[in-house]
């Protein structure tokens, strides 16, 4: 599964921080199921991003047929919706705990990894969340399935991820600066453009269900 990733986001910023010991590297790493901002502050030293732990954070990611259905009930992807100010709080927080601010994002994002794997699958996929989930199934395995996605879900949906990039980039500056004012509209707009991706997910769905196969999820 493809991903788009932004290495050393932050790499020349860190290095004209005057009189602080922090330095920063971030990444925004899409592998199309995902968001996830990592962000690396490290007293005295040089932030790092390698390539193995992202390829790693990356499988750990990816789901099975099972774990596919369990997302699709809509109370994993609204809760997952609303893990994302918890995320920005989490990283916030070691302007209040220092150091300790990792306890929290390490609680964030293992319920990242277990929020599509805990909920049962849905009753009724009947709905906007299901249809969106099912959407992005389609668009993410397109290459695997070798399935022909129409052109125009598949820039408006790499429109979708840009702007998604491009709120995350602004919001690990917030965070990294403590701003509160580029955070807040780094996450809205990260935020927006994750919400235009679901539901373009969903109008792909419904293009797309005519097939036995898909048809066959709506119930």
């Amino acid at each position: 599964m493809g991903y788009l990733k932004l290495d050393t986001l932050w790499h020349n910023y860190s290095k004209s921080l005057a009189g602080s010991n922090t330095a920063a590297a971030t990444c925004f790493l899409y592998n199309g199921n995902y968001d996830i901002i990592e962000l690396i502050l490290l007293k005295g030293g040089r932030g790092v991003m390698i390539d193995k732990i992202l390829g790693l954070a990356s499988a750990s990611m990816s789901m099975s047929e099972e774990v596919w259905f369990r997302h699709a009930n809509p109370w994993s992807g609204l809760t997952r919706f609303a893990t994302y100010p918890f995320v920005v709080l989490a990283f916030w927080s070691r302007a209040w705990i220092g150091i300790w601010f990792l306890i929290p994002v390490a609680i964030v994002f293992i319920w990242a990894w277990l929020n599509p794997r805990i909920f049962p699958k849905p009753k009724s996929t009947k709905n906007w969340m299901s249809k969106g989930v099912f959407g992005e199934k389609i668009f993410t395995e397109r290459k695997k399935t070798k399935t022909q996605v129409p052109s125009h879900h598949v820039t408006v949906a790499n429109i979708t991820i840009m702007l998604t990039t491009i709120g995350a980039a602004i919001l690990i500056y917030g965070l990294v600066v403590l701003e509160i004012w580029p955070t807040v509209a780094g996450a809205a707009i990260a935020f927006l453009g994750k919400v235009w991706y679901v539901d373009r997910m969903v109008w792909l769905y419904e293009d797309m269900k005519h097939i036995p196969e898909y048809k066959g999820w709506l119930y």
